[in-house]
């Protein structure tokens, strides 16, 4: 059973000046899963998440996180809500530690020097990799120790260029075409449905 919703997508319409991208998605993201966002190039993925990280203003719709209303609100104050938009790519400051790199995603927060420690005992109890790289500089990383993700209880939206590893991974999925929400279902259900199969997987060998 899925747990409460931990973002919700009411009719969210936007786009750039006077060019509309987004045309009424609605989208809705469930506590502790990973829900996918599939679609070709140019559907609207990359439009839709500078919408919710604030970093473009919606022209209409609504958008709820956690039952908290968000519409209007700056990139600063969604990101104060936990929302956190990880761009594709390792953006990581290569010449700094690792454990400097954990420390400048608390730079925006006023938190005590004991809840920081906190939440870095917790980054490293979930990564030990990480607590043993700590002073280690971040860009000599592998790529697969830059892309850890954390699923112990972490909700994802999970914008993926490969659809069949994006299907498989999460639990619910959205498929956007032309700025619109075109169909939704579990990973298994769109994996299966010969619409998606034709337009995303191409012919798979049986």
């Amino acid at each position: 059973m899925s747990g409460p919703l931990i973002l919700e997508l009411q009719g969210l319409s936007a786009g750039y000046g006077e060019i509309q991208v987004l045309w009424g998605i609605d989208l809705a993201a469930h506590r502790g899963e990973i829900t996918a966002l599939i679609g070709s190039n140019g559907a609207g993925k990359t439009t839709l998440m500078r919408a919710l990280s604030g970093l473009i203003p919606t022209a209409d719709g609504n958008y709820f996180s956690g039952g908290r209303d968000l519409t209007g609100d700056s990139a600063a104050e969604i990101l104060g809500h936990g929302i956190v938009h990880v761009p594709e790519g390792r953006r990581l400051f290569g010449a700094m530690s690792v454990e400097d790199n954990l420390l400048m995603g608390a730079y925006s927060r006023k938190a005590r020097a004991a809840e920081l420690k906190r939440d870095l005992d917790h980054v490293y109890a979930t990564f030990p990799k990480l607590r043993e790289r700590r002073n280690q500089a971040a860009g000599t990383l592998s790529g697969g120790e830059q892309q850890e993700l954390n699923q112990a209880g972490m909700s994802i939206l999970l914008v993926e260029q490969d659809v069949t590893i994006a299907l498989d991974l999460c639990h619910h999925a959205f498929v956007m075409d032309m700025g619109r929400i075109v169909r939704s279902g579990s990973g298994a259900e769109l994996l299966a449905d010969p619409v998606v199969r034709d337009a995303y997987l191409g012919v798979l060998q049986e």
